[in-house]
């Protein structure tokens, strides 16, 4: 529970200073959740897979790419992470 306020009051501390500098100009005056609203949508999407030691990246169409190149009992076990898709 503390890692998780300390990881939220250092992620303001960040948005406070970035809204300071050049490329942080558009998000004065906006409070962090409607800045994170407005840039949701923005960008590539991406899937992270990970288990107990790894953990993988892929962009959305690579990954679609590779699922449908696995075995049904692979498919079944990924299926998971698409309905979170």
């Amino acid at each position: 529970m503390a890692f998780h306020v300390v990881m939220v009051l250092l992620g303001y501390l960040f948005f406070q200073l970035y809204k300071g500098t050049e490329n942080g100009r558009p998000y004065a005056g906006k409070i962090l959740p409607a800045a994170l609203k407005k840039s949701a949508g923005e960008g590539p999407k991406s899937v992270i897979i990970y288990g107990v030691c790894h953990f993988a990246v892929f962009g959305f169409l690579e990954f679609i790419g590779l699922y449908a190149s696995c075995s049904d009992d692979v498919q079944r076990s990924l299926r998971p992470v698409l309905a979170k898709i």
